[in-house]
């Protein structure tokens, strides 16, 4: 025999005693070895599973899990302001995948029922969109109040006269 094949055995052998030794050892002096350990630990849980699917009336049930993650790669989670007092609706999901809650607030505080007046009040759309009340019922304002209006500085009489030339309106 060559040396490869000497070695080969001797790894064998080495590895063969390594297991037995540790099937064979034993945790406490007097006590069971692994293996008898192993297998009183099996034969006991099977027959304690018979026991318990027998009185359940029960079968072995498959449930499928997705191989997808949960979390989708490349969507930016919606930023929210920090929750105030109100916070028992922070966990609310998104009502829609194509439109952010701040969007849904802007068309809900918008619509206008068939007497012009406004569809839905402020907490009836904050109750139903959920999340920081105060930054819910500020959008809301914003957008039922409208621009504010600009405030221009008094015109000087060169620019008077020049609005007169073009023929603009003199505010």
């Amino acid at each position: 025999m060559d040396f490869a094949t000497l070695f080969w055995v001797g790894m064998g052998f080495g590895a063969l005693v390594s297991v037995a030794h540790y099937l064979t050892s034993v945790q406490e002096d007097g006590g069971p070895m692994r293996y008898q350990r192993w297998r009183q630990a099996l034969v006991m849980s099977r027959d304690q599973r018979r026991e318990a699917h027998a009185a359940a009336d029960m079968d072995a049930v498959s449930i499928p899990v997705s191989g997808i993650g949960m979390g989708v790669a490349g969507i930016e989670p919606e930023t929210r302001a920090a929750p105030d007092m109100d916070a028992e609706n922070m966990a609310k999901p998104r009502i829609s995948r194509n439109l952010s809650n701040n969007e849904v607030i802007v068309l809900l505080s918008s619509l206008r029922g068939p007497d012009g007046k406004q569809r839905y009040s402020a907490n009836a759309i904050y109750k139903f969109v959920g999340g920081d009340r105060n930054t819910v019922l500020a959008l809301i304002h914003e957008v039922r109040d409208g621009p504010t209006q600009a405030v221009f500085p008094p015109l000087s009489p060169e620019q008077r006269d020049l609005r007169k030339e073009l023929r603009l309106p003199v505010r």
